[in-house]
């Protein structure tokens, strides 16, 4: 039978020509991503993103409305991040976080991840799939509480992070930051993430776009 592969929402049917031969070992786009759960859904082969694996140290889930207040005491503790986004926290802005999508991507692509230990939010992640292209992961959002700022803790995060995802198969992990916070520069070029020359202009800021090759 022919089999279309499903990733986060996106087919590979357009992007991978090894379908419709009549064994899945005959898919090659598979061995991009080698440690993902696969399962069969009619025609469809579904891969799955095994998002509760990126940290050893803390319990990883999606957050949902139900966290929002949660979310926002631990937004209003970066003070310095909103300063430069011209911008306040709120509880409006964050539910509109929650399903923010760079173009062509769709909501399947995105998880907005909490990171707990002993049930309290130590920090949150949003993670953007095969964008802007397939090897590549965005980071959208990092944001830590301020209890555990300043220890270490946010570099061992993405430490783990990066080498889950290069076990996933992805090559590269952009993101952007806004220009002049030099908190975020130098958090980000300490952690192996160099600027690609990119800069997007908004009206209110400019967001210079870093990526790390994995």
């Amino acid at each position: 039978m022919g089999v279309s592969i499903l990733f986060c929402g996106k087919s590979a049917n357009s992007a991978e020509k090894a379908i419709d031969r009549g064994l899945l070992a005959d898919i090659c786009y598979m061995e991009m991503y080698p440690r993902c759960k696969m399962r069969l859904e009619g025609s469809w082969l579904v891969l799955e993103f095994p998002f509760h694996q990126i940290s050893t140290q803390y319990q990883v889930r999606r957050i949902t409305e139900d966290d929002l207040p949660e979310l926002l005491a631990l937004a209003r503790g970066n003070p310095t991040y909103y300063e430069h986004m011209r911008e306040r926290p709120e509880l409006e802005n964050l539910r509109e976080d929650l399903t923010k999508l760079p173009p062509r991507t769709t909501p399947e692509d995105k998880y907005f991840l909490g990171f707990y230990r002993d049930g309290r939010l130590c920090a949150a992640l949003d993670l953007i799939l095969h964008y802007p292209n397939p090897e590549t992961i965005f980071i959208g959002w990092f944001i830590l509480d301020k209890s555990v700022q300043r220890a270490g803790v946010g570099t061992a995060i993405i430490t783990e992070l990066m080498a889950f995802l290069r076990a996933q198969g992805f090559r590269y992990v952009r993101l952007g930051y806004v220009k002049g916070n030099l908190e975020s520069e130098h958090f980000w070029q300490k952690n192996q993430f160099a600027p690609t020359g990119l800069q997007t202009r908004t009206e209110n800021y400019t967001i210079v776009v870093m990526e790390r090759q994995l």
